[in-house]
């Protein structure tokens, strides 16, 4: 359904002409990201469960690995999350300290995002805008920046509008 009603955003700037704004753009990345996820974590569960049927020609398995293809194709899955958390990041700084600290406390909806948005940022701060150091702390704390990602990803499943899947 979060798919769905990211195609229906998609459609209508489609259809009136208008460029998408970052929300859609940032949806349509976690739709990225997520179908493909959930698709090869499918797949590999669907492999156990018919065991050595899943090695026959055949029998589709063999088209298996364009899965792998998907999340490198049109954007990989990992950049994607990279870009989710740098736009974080910026927006964080855009907002300020006390905004920041107002959502990492009594926010209903991204408590978790705004905590670990601080967290990185405040890891990441020593860098300053000096390439190598910056590349350094990424290299430190990419599970930082990959959960953030995460969060990021189910905020936008969780509040997106909904839309009807047509099969």
């Amino acid at each position: 359904q979060f798919a769905a009603g990211v195609e229906d955003r998609l459609n209508v700037c489609l259809c009136s002409g208008t460029i998408p704004d970052a929300d859609l753009v940032d949806a349509i990345s976690v739709c990225k990201i997520k179908c493909i996820e959930v698709a090869v974590e499918r797949v590999n569960v669907l492999r156990q469960e018919v065991g050595s049927y899943a090695l026959m020609h055949g029998t589709g398995f063999e088209l298996v690995d364009m899965l792998l293809c998907c999340k490198f194709a049109e954007g990989d899955s990992r950049i994607l999350q990279q870009k989710l958390t740098r736009d974080r990041l910026k927006q964080l700084r855009k907002d300020g300290a006390f905004r920041a600290l107002s959502a990492a406390l009594f926010s209903p909806v991204d408590r978790k995002e705004a905590r670990a948005a601080l967290s990185l940022a405040r890891k990441l701060a020593h860098a300053g805008r000096d390439p190598r150091k910056l590349a350094d702390a990424m290299d430190r704390h990419w599970r930082d920046i990959y959960h953030l990602a995460d969060l990021i990803a189910e905020r936008h499943v969780r509040t997106s509008a909904p839309g009807k899947f047509v099969e």
